[in-house]
């Protein structure tokens, strides 16, 4: 210590009295550590008959707690503890005694910290320093004379106060760097004004922050819970654990608070080296009359690697590209009536990846571990919380101006990007969920695959309508059951020509089972205690599903239809310009032969410009054709009801064999992956199949109505029809590897059908086309990985469907082409089916109704009736050629292309040994 001055002044005129004390350069100082210095201390106060005034300003002052050495030191005098509480009670009471007479005063305090610093250094934890450039604390109390009712001012204001952790305690400045953020620093605040004010009744905030940033490293959350083990065991010694005795003091409530932040950062490092960076441009936070309001502006998240040890810190302005993007959100809470509203104004993008999803869970699981540890140091036996007696749920409202843009990269090659319009989602009680969306557009790999329109999902639990649909069913146990509803008003889908879907979807099937395995979900036991799905409703105004053409071929066809059309209209010219030469030689008895020659080569000139201009001209004229297949149906509605009599594996099995009592069920019974019934009721106004842009559809079905059961079942796989697949993870991890089962999923159906009219139309004409489209259709749904040859049809048929089908139609129509041109709608055979009954069971139809036989040609023969058949019963039954049980469909296991048994020979098929 080099120098101390302590002043003392009075003034009896004007009653008033101050007093100075400044000292300079003082330390503290061990035998090899230096404790503590401060260059200059100062304080003022003064007493007049206004108040009190008080003025303290610290220069440069640095103070180092080494755990180690303050323990050595304080072990001699622990055992004075009790005297010493016991004297500080004394304390206490004397000075509650001049409390009174202090708050008669009023007060004004200034307290002014400049180039300060606190470093700790703890046993087995890593050391940390808590350094401030600047701090002003201003404090003015009114003279009320009691604690409670007095009115108190706060103003403080901090310049560059942060935190730094797991270096070297010293007792200097850490480097700090305007657009840089350094590693180990949990927390740094370039400038922050708060300003408080306290009443008697309320107490108001307003604070501005600029440049927060925040870190969460593993250093800092290892020296919290070293702190937090020291603060439980001081508080066992000194017996002050125990504060569930004490009684609430005053009650205060806060009034208009607000809080604005601008350029806060977010850091999230992780023990791989991977670092999840979250900004935010501007946060505001207002409380006004009970109703609170949260506004983010440029809300952003990176995710990038952390540079090598010699890189200590890292450039907020270039950071890399964000995965997650919100520009504009506000969020509005009303006590009162318990209602949120979320607002999204612009346009939202998120970017998710496996090496995000890796990094995030990562995080999440490593603050898991954190507050696990934290709630093993705070609290010894686990508090139960005490249920509320007058809950109120909350009502949630979401709603998004802009437009939602939420990629999913699948691998290195392929992406899955979802587009939405505007979205209102509306959470009310008791449990009604309402969401609408005005479009939804899904993108493979930049091609619009999906594409939605107009989508409300709306809860219906115990809705009426439901309940007078499952009245319907005799069978059902149930009187009423939770239930959704989902109404599309347009829902498109297009199979680009070339591009590979199933890969995609294959993909996309790859990453959901290793989200399973990441998260280590295992398959619960399907079960009649299982809980109860809910009953969905289903109802799509406008469904299509094109497959587009070659582009060449769809050029081919224009170009011939062009060539037609302009032979035709050259033939017309070519006359017009003879009987013109005609009508000249009339008048000109001699016309020279070469000016008619040129007339000719004139207009063959011109043909072949026209012939140009119109093939330039045609993709904008008329819209070119695009699809090869085009399946289409209107006003479409499915419902499905789920019941307790066939829920659980034993009722659903019973239903199984009750439907398929054919087909031989083994004794020891299966294992399923997917098991599930439902009661099924759909319509349809029509149902339209049709392909290229020939004039007759494939298939149109005219006011159909559906009911029955129908269950899917996926048999539980054996080890050789299972097979692995890759998933793509970025480093740091490594790729990781999840089994695809082989077995396909199978129908069990019990349905019924009435239709009004059922027209199908087929010829050798287009074989051509559909060979296509069945070449095109394996990109959309890849064959089994199974080397087996494929099955045909009729087999196909037989391994995945099974049951009964009863369709009654008024009016069924099957026209047979006689032409080889695809496009003629004149040469037919047509076979008419009046009140017909068709049957469908195990490889056998049965036909009843009138059939008439009709011969359609362009001609005087046209709608020639060829053969009357009345109360015609027609039987179809196939028989099956096969080593095994036809019906044995259980036992066919598919097999892995990598597990092959040895014995086998070349181009063996699994399905021709048991099936």
């Amino acid at each position: 210590m080099q120098s101390i001055l302590f002043d003392t002044a009075t003034d009896s005129a004007n009653h008033s009295a101050t007093a100075t004390l400044v000292v300079q350069s003082v330390s503290l100082t061990s035998t090899h550590l230096k404790l503590g210095v401060c260059n200059l201390f100062s304080a003022k106060a003064g007493l007049n008959a206004s108040g009190i005034d008080l003025n303290v300003q610290t220069t440069a002052a640095h103070l180092l707690y080494d755990e180690e050495m303050i323990n050595y030191w304080l072990t001699p005098f622990h055992h004075q503890s009790c005297e010493s509480s016991l004297l500080a009670t004394k304390r206490s009471s004397r000075f509650s005694s001049w409390l009174p007479v202090l708050l008669s005063y009023k007060l004004k305090t200034n307290i002014e910290v400049i180039d300060a610093s606190f470093a700790s250094k703890l046993m087995n934890c890593p050391s940390a320093d808590l350094v401030l450039t600047r701090g002003k604390i201003s404090l003015e109390r009114e003279a009320d004379g009691s604690i409670q009712e007095n009115t108190s001012r706060l103003d403080i204001s901090i310049e560059s106060l942060y935190c730094r952790s797991g270096i070297a305690s010293k007792l200097s400045h850490l480097p700090t760097s305007e657009g840089y953020h350094y590693w180990n620093t949990p927390f740094h605040l370039a400038i922050g004004i708060f300003k408080i004010k306290r009443s008697a009744s309320e107490v108001t905030f307003h604070g501005s922050v600029t440049r927060l940033e925040l870190e969460g490293c593993h250093m800092f959350l290892d020296l919290l819970k070293q702190l937090l083990k020291n603060a439980k065991k001081r508080s066992r010694k000194e017996n002050l654990s125990d504060l569930a005795d004490t009684q609430p003091g005053h009650k205060i409530a806060f009034g208009n608070c607000s809080l604005s932040l601008s350029s806060v950062y977010f850091f999230f490092p992780g023990k791989n080296k991977v670092c999840l960076m979250s900004s935010v441009s501007s946060l505001t936070m207002e409380v006004q009359d009970q109703k609170y309001y949260v506004s983010l502006e440029a809300t952003r998240l990176s995710q990038f690697m952390q540079q090598n040890k010699l890189k200590k810190s890292v450039c907020l302005e270039m950071a890399p590209p964000s995965v997650c993007e919100l520009p504009v959100v506000r969020v509005s809470y009303k006590q009162d009536t318990k209602d949120l509203n979320v607002q999204l104004l612009n346009d939202v993008h998120f970017c998710w990846s496996t090496n995000l999803h890796m990094s995030v869970a990562t995080l999440l699981d490593e603050l898991q571990q954190f507050s696990l540890a934290v709630k093993d140091v705070l609290f010894v036996t686990p508090i139960k919380p005490h249920p509320s007696k007058d809950l109120q749920p909350i009502n949630f409202h979401l709603r998004l101006r802009g437009s939602a843009a939420v990629e999913f990269k699948l691998s290195s090659n392929h992406r899955v990007m979802l587009v939405t319009g505007e979205v209102r989602t509306q959470l009310q009680t008791p449990n009604i969920v309402t969401a609408k969306v005005s479009k939804l557009h899904v993108y493979c790999d930049e091609h619009s695959v999906f594409e939605f329109e107009d989508i409300a999902v709306n809860s219906m639990h115990h809705s009426e309508a439901i309940r007078l649909e499952r009245q319907s069913f005799e069978d059902l146990q149930l009187k009423t059951n939770k239930a959704w509803s989902i109404v599309i008003n347009t829902l498109k889908i297009t199979f680009p020509h070339g591009y590979d879907f199933a890969e995609v979807h294959s993909e996309t099937i790859n990453l959901w089972k290793w989200l399973k395995l990441v998260h280590n979900k295992q398959p619960r036991p399907f079960t009649a205690d299982s809980p109860l799905p809910p009953d969905l409703f289903i109802k799509v105004k406008v469904f299509s599903t094109q497959v587009n053409d070659d582009p060449f071929e769809v050029k081919l066809r224009d170009n011939y239809e062009l060539l037609l059309d302009e032979s035709i209209e050259s033939e017309k010219r070519k006359a017009m310009l003879d009987s013109k030469i005609d009508e000249l030689r009339k008048t000109h008895l001699y016309l020279p032969a070469g000016k008619v020659e040129e007339l000719y080569t004139n207009l063959m000139r011109k043909n072949a410009d026209i012939y140009v201009q119109r093939s330039r001209q045609l993709t904008h004229v008329s819209p070119t054709r695009t699809c090869i297949f085009l399946w289409s149906l209107e006003s479409v509605e499915i419902l499905a009801l789920a019941d307790c009599s066939f829920h659980g594996k034993d009722n659903v099995v019973g239903h199984m064999k009750d439907i398929d009592p054919e087909s031989p069920y083994p004794e020891e019974g299966l294992e399923f992956t997917t098991l599930w019934c439902r009661l099924l009721r759909a319509s349809c106004k029509r149902w339209v199949f049709h392909l290229r842009d020939y004039p007759r559809p494939m298939l149109d079905i005219r006011e159909m109505y559906v009911w029955g059961r129908l269950i899917g079942a996926e048999q539980e796989a054996a080890k050789r029809a299972m097979r692995t697949c890759k998933v793509e993870i970025e480093p740091p991890w490594e790729s990781m590897e999840v089994e695809r089962k082989l077995p396909s999923l199978k129908f069990y159906h019990d349905l019924s059908c009435d239709i009004e009219s059922y027209t199908m139309a087929y010829g050798t004409c287009w074989e051509p086309a559909f060979a296509q489209f069945n070449l095109v259709s394996d990109l959309i749904n890849a064959p089994s990985k199974d080397p087996s040859p494929p099955l045909p049809y009729w087999d196909k048929q037989r391994l995945l469907l099974h049951g009964r089908l009863t369709v009654s139609m008024a009016q069924s129509t099957w026209l047979m082409h006689a032409s080889l041109d695809p496009y003629s709608t004149t040469e037919e055979w047509d076979w008419t089916w009046t009140d017909l009954v068709l049957d469908w069971t195990n490889g056998k139809w049965v036909l009843k109704g009138d059939l008439d036989i009709y011969c359609r040609t362009a001609s005087k023969y046209d709608d020639c009736r060829m053969l009357h058949l009345p109360d015609l019963k027609l039987v179809v039954k196939l028989n099956w050629v096969c080593f095994g049980d036809p019906n044995d469909h259980h036992s066919v296991m598919p097999c892995a292309p990598d597990k092959i048994p040895e014995y086998s020979v070349n181009k063996v098929s699994f399905y021709l040994c048991h099936f």
